[in-house]
């Protein structure tokens, strides 16, 4: 009897440990939640939205870049911009000679690719100004200045280090999805609406300003980093090397001269 006794307050004690753990997992998984009004969700968009400022030296826009390789006509000269450190080169062509009128000409058709990583092909010089002129005209930061419209709410100081997993529920299934880069995150938060939810396995890194890598272990940590990180440095991108600011940032793309996509 007393030993039936013991097993019963075994079992009981196992179960009400397992119970509080399962209560605690739920509870942790609960908070950690991104939902379509999470403060967490817009952060992360603007984390992993496309860069669109590092190519203003060629396209003299932040509404979309270049994707790349892409030829160029650089005052008469031709060059081949195949990767981003290819865009010294074009600056390069431009401070031969202070003293004239600097123009580059894209060699059509080229793709051009928003911050939303929607891609579209240009054909023509006339086409590509009017997609400019109607970006511009919208002027999205009502600031007068449209040389970094569209790219203005990226927060490009920090940087999430891939691939980690993204739990989510497609028709009632859960399911883990790796997300190996910018594009797979932004495009899977662009999923979460409504009652649609996600959830980070964590730990995962990111890497701020100073190149230091920071393990983060929940939604709280993220978030609070992320609003760190813009305070520090701002929302544009650091090491962009054609910047012509006094900002701190290098975003502004043309070093102060007028590019003229000649028609």
């Amino acid at each position: 009897m007393k030993n039936s006794l013991k097993l019963v307050l075994v079992i009981s004690l196992i179960s009400l440990i397992t119970f509080n753990s399962c209560q605690s997992d739920n509870a942790s998984q609960d908070s950690n939640k991104i939902t379509a009004t999470s403060t967490l969700k817009t952060l992360l968009a603007r984390v992993s939205q496309k860069r669109t400022s590092s190519d203003n030296v060629i396209d003299s826009t932040s509404c979309f870049t270049i994707k790349l390789p892409v030829t160029v006509m650089v005052n008469n000269q031709e060059v081949v911009v195949t990767t981003p450190a290819d865009y010294d080169a074009v600056s390069s062509v431009f401070s031969d000679d202070d003293n004239d009128d600097d123009h580059l000409e894209f060699v059509f058709p080229i793709t051009i690719v928003f911050t939303d990583f929607t891609e579209l092909v240009v054909t023509s010089n006339e086409q590509l100004h009017s997609l400019m002129e109607d970006c511009h005209d919208s002027d999205v930061d009502n600031d007068d200045d449209d040389s970094n419209d569209d790219d203005d709410n990226a927060i490009n100081c920090i940087s999430l280090t891939f691939p980690f997993v993204i739990s989510t529920t497609n028709n009632g299934t859960p399911e883990d999805v790796t997300i190996n880069n910018d594009q797979d995150l932004y495009l899977l938060l662009e999923t979460v609406e409504g009652s649609v939810a996600v959830t980070i396995n964590y730990p995962i890194s990111i890497v701020d300003a100073n190149g230091q890598t920071i393990v983060v272990e929940n939604n709280n940590q993220l978030e609070n980093n992320i609003v760190e990180a813009t305070s520090d440095c701002g929302n544009h991108d650091s090491n962009d090397e054609n910047d012509n600011d006094d900002d701190g940032n290098h975003d502004d793309g043309n070093d102060g001269r007028l590019i003229a996509i000649k028609k």
